[in-house]
């Protein structure tokens, strides 16, 4: 299951033209043939990784070359909730060339040729969310902006200035292509989705074809605040509001390490609260996200 051969195409043939063989021995019979092997370890990979996320559709490699027969920089694979699958934001799996290095990351991105104005300003609504994980930051396709750190209030100058379009949240596997590190890969995969799912699920439109009521992932760092005492010993719990829930809406609640698990289901009762008026001060570790946070 090793993307060594992406990791080799990407480096060989990106942005080489691909004309039509003329025969076994044109170069172009090799470029062809090590382009849709690099294509198809990326899709193993995703099989693999279906299996951990029901709910959600995957939307596989299909091509090695863009349509005017040039070799891509990178390849992509989609993953969306099902019901929003017209939606253009996604979890995005990608291998991508960018100033000689090859990176496979996983993003929460939108395709901004395809979305409209009210879609681009949803998407990037992603920016109102904490970012508490270290390894995660914003991005831009290109190699000017790759990297731009978690500075959020600096995104947001660059997107009123429209030197941005879109806040893509991303977060690299690094050794993805050591082939002595490839045991652990869907390990590590499959831990920087969930990292990422509450962020995406967090922009989609309020309803779906399939769903009455919106479902939203919401992280919890057990560092912080001691959330498994807290339902212990409470039936209700309030909940520092970052996003436009709604009563009737399901929030599932993911704790990070060293849980690394969604692990309770809960139904929104009230929203937009000013003040709380329950006690959970005993599992409030450290307070900084947890009082005075606003709604």
């Amino acid at each position: 299951m090793g993307l060594e051969k992406v990791n080799a195409y990407l480096m060989e043939y990106t942005g080489k033209h691909y004309t039509k063989p003329i025969d076994e021995n044109d170069p172009m019979q090799k470029l062809a043939a090590e382009g849709k092997a690099a294509r198809e370890s990326i899709n193993q990979l995703v099989k693999k990784i279906e299996h951990y996320f029901s709910g959600y559709t995957f939307f596989p490699c299909s091509t090695w070359i863009n349509m005017n027969q040039v070799v891509n920089n990178h390849f992509w694979v989609q993953m969306k909730k099902v019901g929003y699958e017209n939606c253009f934001s996604s979890i995005a799996l990608a291998a991508k060339l960018v100033k000689g290095e090859v990176y496979f990351y996983i993003a929460v991105e939108i395709k901004v040729d395809s979305a409209n104005r009210d879609e681009l300003a949803r998407h990037n609504k992603i920016l109102n969310m904490e970012v508490e994980d270290s390894r995660l930051y914003y991005s831009e396709g290109n190699d000017i902006y790759f990297n731009l750190g978690q500075d959020k209030k600096r995104i947001k100058i660059l997107l009123e200035e429209k030197q941005l379009k879109k806040a893509r949240l991303q977060l690299d596997i690094e050794d993805a292509f050591n082939t002595d590190k490839q045991d652990t890969l869907l390990e590590e995969v499959v831990d920087g989705i969930q990292t990422l799912l509450p962020y995406y699920n967090a922009i989609l439109p309020k309803h779906s074809k399939y769903n009455k009521y919106q479902e939203w992932v919401t992280i919890c760092n057990p560092k912080k605040y001691d959330v498994i005492g807290a339902f212990k010993q409470l039936d209700v719990i309030e909940w520092k509001q970052s996003t436009n829930v709604e009563v009737g809406d399901v929030v599932y609640i993911y704790i990070s390490a060293p849980y690394k698990e969604i692990k309770y289901k809960c139904k929104v009762t009230k929203v937009d609260l000013n003040e709380g008026v329950i006690d959970d001060s005993e599992f409030v570790l450290e307070g900084s996200s947890y009082t005075n946070y606003g709604r």
